[in-house]
Formats: C-alpha cells, sequence, structure tokens
C-alpha cells in the first residue's frame, strides 16, 4: 500500500514541477519577445536620445555664453550706474552752489533796493519839508506879483475870484 500512494505523491509532484517548468519556460518566451520588443523600441529611439542629449548640451553652452555676456553686461551696468550717481551728485552740487549763490544775490539785491528805497524816502522826506515849502513861497510870492501887475494894469477885478 505504501508503494503506491508513494507512487500517486510522486506523479503529483511531478505534475506539479513539469506544470512549474511549463508555467517558468513560458513566461520566459514572453519576457525574451518582450525584451527583444523593448531592445527594438531602445534602439529605435537611441538615435533620437542621442540628438537630444546633444541638443541639450549645446542648449547649457548656450546659456553659459548667455550667463557670461549677461555678466559682463551687469558690469557694464553697474558701471553706467556709478557714473550716473557721480554725476547726479556733482550736478547736485553745482545745484546747491548755485542755490547758495542766488540766495546771496538775492540779499544783496534785497538790501540794495531797501537802501535805495530808504534814500529815495529820505529824499523825498527832505525835499518835502525843505525844498517844497520855499517852492510854495516863491509860486505864491510870483502868483502875488502876477496879481499885482495885473491889478495895476488895470484889470480891477478882484484877485480872488479866480
Amino acid at each position: 500500500m505504501e508503494n503506491p500512494i508513494l507512487l500517486l505523491i510522486l506523479g503529483v509532484q511531478t505534475t506539479v514541477i513539469l506544470a512549474i517548468a511549463l508555467a517558468i519556460f513560458t513566461t520566459a518566451r514572453k519576457v525574451t519577445r518582450l525584451s527583444d520588443k523593448l531592445k527594438g523600441l531602445v534602439d529605435a529611439y537611441e538615435p533620437k536620445v542621442d540628438q537630444i542629449v546633444e541638443d541639450t548640451g549645446a542648449f547649457i553652452r548656450s546659456f553659459q555664453k548667455v550667463g557670461e555676456n549677461m555678466i559682463d553686461l551687469s558690469a557694464e551696468l553697474r558701471d553706467i550706474a556709478e557714473t550716473a550717481k557721480e554725476t547726479a551728485d556733482d550736478v547736485a552740487d553745482v545745484v546747491q552752489d548755485a542755490a547758495v549763490r542766488a540766495e546771496r544775490q538775492i540779499d544783496h539785491a534785497d538790501h540794495v533796493l531797501s537802501d535805495a528805497m530808504d534814500r529815495t524816502q529820505s529824499a523825498a522826506e527832505y525835499v518835502t519839508r525843505t525844498v517844497l515849502p520855499q517852492f510854495v513861497e516863491v509860486a505864491a510870492m510870483i502868483k502875488g506879483m502876477y496879481v499885482t501887475i495885473n491889478y495895476l494894469r488895470g484889470r480891477r477885478h478882484f484877485p480872488f475870484s479866480e
């Protein structure tokens, strides 16, 4: 009895091992076919990938050149900005100096005009106090002489009626 059971177990195990071997063989064939297809695809795309890598390298090199140019440009812009700042400082100094000088000239002109106005006012007061009364007296005396001469000539009208 033991032999037929052992033979049966041995037969089942052999069948299972053959089934596993068949499954492994089928899977290996499918994997091989898939590997061949992938290899074909990789081989087909390899020139394109190489071209992409080469183009990317050229692109990166061009960016390096652009970067170098940008560094040069930024250095030149910095120099221009420094020059503009210096020029602006110089212009500010000139404008400030001109403003100080203009303020001095305005103060001087104000002093001159104030002095001229004071002298004019003093002269007007002097003329009003001293010369004008004398002119009024002389004018009154001339008027009196004129009226007297006209009176003596025969024009006998009252002098204050005019």
